[in-house]
């Protein structure tokens, strides 16, 4: 056989169908024989084939968790980014209700002018709510930026502190609506039937507020406990801001029945249509030989700021105004 004829030779049998063949044959000639033949090149071909089957199923796995994985994060976020869109919506709906609320409770004890069988005229001061949002430091950084907040600018104050009738507070208060809205000082914010605290002064478009808590806060309150699902009042007396976490209340009669968790309103005034929540009594001293009792109160609502609060607005009834109007003509 010539040089020639033996690369003919190789160049067939080295061909794609030639080498397919001989493939096919072997394994068929594996095939038919025994098992007890086979058993020692299978175990062999097992043998180096077993770290790259392992590296492959692990491959594998690691790509079906990773697939798992990732399907359960972006289901796990798609709820999250509901959850939180609605818990949005429920917020602000309660905020409304809530505001909606305290006014329906206002309209509703002023209508109310039958009391122990008397009746009332008309009343001759009305009393009605604005809602208004409370302002944190971002919003009133901002109002700030635009020149519209000058309190305590003309006294030369830091930012971040407050000047109310000449005196200095450790925080500011502050909500939205001012005198855009008819709003005075000494107005009640609350938030519900809780007392927050009072506006202590009123601009433009904004209003501080002097917090329960705040020194230099006073009010005329009464001390109730309950004797089923009546109050029963049982003594007056002066709440007083100091700065700390609770209010004193001064000026109750060491005779009164007082005790710890006895309740705390807004005194009738003939002003505020109905008693608003102060708080509970959180700790009670009678000392011997003492006029009055030295109590302390826990706001009602505690130190959290709410979002949004309503503020009382009086004013003259202008029916009766009318009504005198027109006996004068």
């Amino acid at each position: 056989m010539t040089t020639s004829d033996r690369g003919d030779w190789r160049r067939r049998w080295a061909s794609r169908p030639a080498l397919f063949c001989i493939a096919l044959s072997a394994a068929a000639s594996i095939a038919m024989l025994p098992e007890r033949g086979t058993d020692p090149a299978r175990h062999g071909w097992q043998t180096l084939l077993s770290p790259a089957q392992s590296a492959m199923r692990s491959v594998v796995e690691s790509g079906q968790d990773f697939c798992r994985r990732w399907r359960t994060d972006s289901a796990d976020r798609e709820q999250l980014a509901n959850a939180m869109d609605r818990a949005e919506r429920l917020d602000a709906e309660n905020g409304r209700l809530r505001r909606s609320l305290a006014a329906l409770e206002l309209t509703a004890t002023s209508a109310d002018r039958t009391i122990e069988g008397k009746v009332f005229a008309t009343p001759l001061v009305t009393t009605d709510v604005v809602s208004a949002r409370v302002l944190g430091r971002t919003a009133q950084a901002v109002l700030q930026g635009r020149a519209l907040l000058d309190v305590g600018s003309r006294a030369k104050m830091l930012p971040g502190a407050m000047v109310v009738d000449g005196e200095n507070f450790t925080g500011i208060a502050m909500i939205d609506v001012g005198r855009d809205e008819r709003l005075e000082p000494d107005r009640l914010a609350i938030a519900g039937r809780r007392v927050w605290g009072k506006l202590a002064s009123v601009g433009p478009l904004t209003s501080v507020v002097r917090l329960t808590t705040d020194p230099g806060y006073r009010d005329l309150v009464e001390l109730a406990h309950r004797d089923g699902d009546r109050l029963q009042v049982s003594a007056r007396g002066v709440l007083v801001g100091n700065g700390e976490k609770q209010c004193r209340i001064e000026m109750v009669d060491a005779t009164a029945a007082v005790a710890v968790d006895d309740e705390v309103y807004t005194a009738t005034d003939g002003a505020a249509p109905g008693p608003l929540l102060y708080g509970r009594i959180a700790k009670a001293e009678h000392i011997a030989g003492q006029p009055h009792w030295r109590l302390w109160l826990e706001p009602a609502l505690g130190d959290r700021e709410p979002r949004s609060v309503a503020v009382l607005r009086m004013d003259v009834n202008p029916a009766r105004l009318a009504a005198v109007d027109k006996t004068r003509e």
